[in-house]
């Protein structure tokens, strides 16, 4: 009996994307469920005969980002969720958008990224209730005095320039010297 063509085209589909997220160092986990494919799959594919230490506890947690990460950490979040959006709005899959807005995510960082893949592939679960979320937690919503879209718990009510990530950076950046190391304006470096 013979395999379609379908099938071997979606096997192919996901063994590049699973390429491109072990390039991005994700955990197993998330290729799996990026991929579709199993874990063993995916170990004797990629990491046979690699001794792999234990990396901790894969993200998973809806505080993260509003309670323990700082404001550099929620700026990027956001940068990477716009991207996420537009892509999907495009009309490309879940998984398609995943590695290319973190590809894109990546290339916009003037510095080492503060997201991981993995950090990444969490926040696009609660955004959109896929994968290992099925109901969304966070959403994107648009700041009325700057016009840049942030993320934040899903109903919360300190939208606006209040809630905005990117109003607070900007009135928080003459103070901070950290601030003007990650967000350079013009390019060079301040005194």
């Amino acid at each position: 009996m013979a395999m379609s063509i379908g099938y071997v085209e979606r096997h192919i589909r996901a063994l590049i994307l699973a390429k491109q997220c072990v390039e991005f160092g994700a955990r197993v986990r998330t290729i799996s469920f990026i991929t579709g494919m199993s874990h063993a799959d995916l170990n004797e594919l990629f990491y046979a005969g690699e001794f792999r230490r234990r990396r901790g506890r894969a993200p998973d947690a809806t505080d993260w980002l509003h309670r323990r990460a700082n404001i550099i950490v929620r700026a990027e979040a956001s940068v990477f969720a716009s991207v996420f959006e537009k892509i999907f709005k495009a009309g490309f899959d879940p998984a398609e958008t995943m590695v290319g807005a973190y590809r894109i995510y990546t290339g916009l960082c003037a510095q080492s990224p503060r997201i991981s893949f993995d950090r990444a592939f969490d926040l696009a679960c609660h955004l959109k209730g896929w994968w290992a979320h099925k109901q969304p937690s966070f959403a994107l919503y648009p700041c009325p005095a700057c016009n840049s879209l942030y993320v934040a718990a899903l109903g919360d009510q300190t939208t606006g320039r209040i809630g905005c990530i990117f109003c607070n950076l900007v009135s928080r950046y003459e103070r901070e010297k950290r601030l003007q190391n990650v967000f350079q304006v013009d390019g060079t470096p301040p005194d």
